[in-house]
């Protein structure tokens, strides 16, 4: 089930928030892992949900529709590489975030200080 219910200016959003760590991966570049099966059990029961992406990359918050994102169906054990080109900033789907999610970039980092430094 969705995370949040976020109100735009003329919408709702169901909203899906994942945090993860970029990663550079060589002739890939930089961007993030999701399950297949993550995305495809959103887009079956929750097609119109926007996925937030909180990362210590750029500008800390994307967001993406779920429809929009692709993986392959026949392979749900798999990952799928997304580039952070995959994604748009946070500010397309939420003007009302435009210019002031900048203070909240330290938090973002500070959770993911947290996964560099966990035992594994």
């Amino acid at each position: 089930m969705p995370d949040l219910i976020v109100e735009g200016k003329d919408e709702l959003w169901l909203t899906e928030v994942k945090f993860r760590t970029n990663k550079d991966i060589p002739g890939k570049g930089q961007g993030v892992r999701f399950k297949n099966w993550e995305i495809l059990k959103c887009k079956q029961y929750w097609s119109e949900a926007l996925l937030v992406l909180l990362t210590p990359y750029g500008d800390r918050f994307y967001a993406e529709r779920m429809v929009d994102l692709e993986v392959d169906p026949q392979n749900t054990s798999a990952d799928t590489w997304f580039t952070f080109d995959s994604f748009k900033k946070l500010p397309h789907f939420l003007p009302s975030t435009a210019g002031k999610l900048e203070s909240f970039w330290i938090a973002v980092d500070n959770l993911a200080s947290l996964w560099r430094t966990a035992p594994h």
